[in-house]
């Protein structure tokens, strides 16, 4: 397979001490030239040793994992055409895995169980990965197994260019001096095991109404972090006058979306999803689980500028700082106002499939007021609800919060063929039963894909959830502008590539898929607890023969 949209134009300048940082600092004067970078060690192996761990809160021992005695996971360097092996040694008491998200690396060494003959790295034993990196950009690690990623079994992942020739320099507005990884997560107040089993056992008995209809979250209580330190605590990134930096957005979170800004500073996007994108300047981004964004900010005047992913439900928020000092003072603004779903987010497959589910509720707390009866009217019952809806962040007057539609790749894709099938996946869900589902592509019916074939996939999103839909092993082009009413005879060359794209509740999002890659690809929903009640499928791409 040729390279992923290559990111010629990244300069990755990463100093050889800092190779294992959690949040590497790398200053453009380090180095004396470009291709100095190019010419600098990067490890061809890693040991990452898991321990079982805990953290206390509010009096309460909480299990947590550690990978090489810290949390969460050191950050892995790889170079790109350069094989390298990470040995996994599993001292927890249950078997895991690592799953590399993003990378497109052999069918085996891709980390899910239960695909391409890969089972589990038992209790006690060691595994080796081991792969030759075809891209470069920003990506990250995460457990595959049960619900280990919860409980802190992730790190980052950055991938340095192979070459840099005179062609490929940065321009102007795509040079940094500072490079920073931002590792955003959570974490229960509780084992995962137990935060899970609350959560199924609340939705089943629906004594919280907005996690039954309407609200935009279903996992509450939980705590935000940002490359592990907490909010009270927060990391520092540090600038001097005149920088520019670059920010690594990593969402490492298992049940998380977060609105994400920097208050009183711009972003320019430059990478999405690993992949270099064409220069996009916003002032907040919607940041679902699973995704990376790369951007790059010009901090000034000696300000501390808090860098805020605060979750949809504003229930809290993971805070850093962009500071010119390390323990800078900062006031943080007061908290957004928390919205729920309008009628424009109910799909008919919905309202069509779900009418009995709010039977016998009128009682219930928080659901006074609302009309039930045989046949209810659930879009008058969103209407009731004077929710403002998926697409509202209460973004301050005359900022620009990202429109994901207007992403485009920095570089035309090569390969311009028109899709020769469509595939309508329903992504499914009853609140009642905390049931998830991908339609009639369970895990054994699956998706099928001859080698090289070219499909479109719609997603029709029929619940009242957003859903980041992850693929492995192969990645998606988003046509946002896809209409099934409009005849395609071409497609746009900058349709950006994506290894997860979230499909808002209620609505429809296409792309593109080419099964360029053989084997047996999982395909989910990177809400944990989603993908642990049933949505989770597998696209297999058959052997060209």
């Amino acid at each position: 397979m040729k390279q992923i949209n290559p990111s010629k134009t990244t300069v990755v300048r990463l100093c050889t001490y800092l190779v294992l940082a959690l949040s590497p600092i790398i200053s453009q004067t380090a180095m004396a030239n470009v291709a100095a970078e190019v010419q600098q060690t990067v490890p061809s192996h890693y040991n990452l040793s898991l321990s079982e761990s805990s953290f206390t809160k509010n009096g309460k021992k909480i299990p947590q994992i550690n990978i090489n005695g810290g949390f969460p996971g050191p950050n892995l360097v790889f170079r790109e055409g350069q094989t390298v092996s990470i040995t996994v040694s599993n001292g927890l008491k249950r078997p895991a895995s690592i799953h590399w998200h993003g990378l497109v690396i052999p069918p085996k060494m891709d980390g899910a169980p239960g695909f391409n003959g890969f089972m589990t790295v038992k209790s006690g034993a060691n595994f080796t990965y081991s792969f030759t990196p075809r891209q470069t950009g920003t990506y990250w690690y995460h457990s595959h197994n049960g619900l280990l990623e919860q409980e802190g079994l992730y790190g980052s992942i950055v991938i340095l260019p192979k070459t840099i020739d005179s062609g490929t320099n940065p321009t102007p507005d795509r040079s940094y001096d500072r490079d920073h990884v931002v590792l955003i997560s959570d974490r229960l107040p509780s084992s995962a095991e137990k935060g899970f089993t609350e959560v199924v056992g609340r939705t089943m008995a629906m004594d919280d109404a907005h996690a039954m209809f309407g609200d935009l979250a279903d996992v509450k209580g939980l705590q935000f972090l940002i490359n592990g330190e907490e909010s009270q605590q927060p990391h520092s990134y540090i600038y001097s006058e005149g920088e520019t930096l670059r920010l690594r957005l990593i969402n490492a979170s298992a049940n998380s979306i977060f609105d994400l800004w920097l208050q009183d500073l711009p972003m320019t996007i430059v990478a999405v999803d690993g992949q270099e994108t064409k220069s996009l300047t916003v002032d907040e981004l919607r940041f679902q689980p699973g995704q990376t964004f790369d951007v790059l900010i010009k901090p000034s005047g000696g300000k501390v500028f808090p860098l805020i992913a605060e979750s949809i439900d504003r229930s809290a928020a993971a805070v850093a700082l962009v500071a010119p000092m390390a323990g800078a003072s900062f006031t943080l603004p007061a908290p957004r106002s928390h919205t729920l779903l309008n009628e424009g987010d109910i799909s008919a497959n919905f309202a069509k499939s779900n009418q009995g589910a709010m039977e016998g509720m009128e009682d219930m707390e928080g659901m006074e007021g609302m009309h039930h009866s045989t046949s209810p009217d659930i879009v008058q019952q969103a209407k009731e609800l004077n929710g403002k809806g998926w697409g509202f962040a209460d973004t301050p007057e005359g900022k620009v919060a990202l429109d994901e539609t207007q992403i485009e790749s920095l570089a035309p894709a090569s390969d311009l063929r028109l899709p020769t099938r469509t595939i309508t996946v329903n992504l499914t869900g009853n609140m009642a039963k905390y049931s998830w589902g991908m339609g009639e592509f369970n895990m054994k019916k699956g998706i099928r894909l001859a080698y090289n074939e070219r499909v479109r996939i719609n997603f029709v999103n029929d619940t009242l959830m957003a859903h980041p839909m992850h693929l492995h092993g192969l990645y998606m082009l988003q046509d946002s502008g896809y209409s099934p009413t409009a005849k395609v005879t071409q497609l746009n060359p900058y349709l950006p590539l994506r290894h997860t794209v979230a499909v808002p509740p209620g609505k429809t999002v296409s792309v593109i898929v080419t099964g360029s890659e053989v084997g047996d690809w999982a395909f989910h929903c990177h809400l944990l607890f989603h993908m642990e009640s049933g949505m989770m499928s597998r696209l297999t791409v058959a052997p060209a023969s």
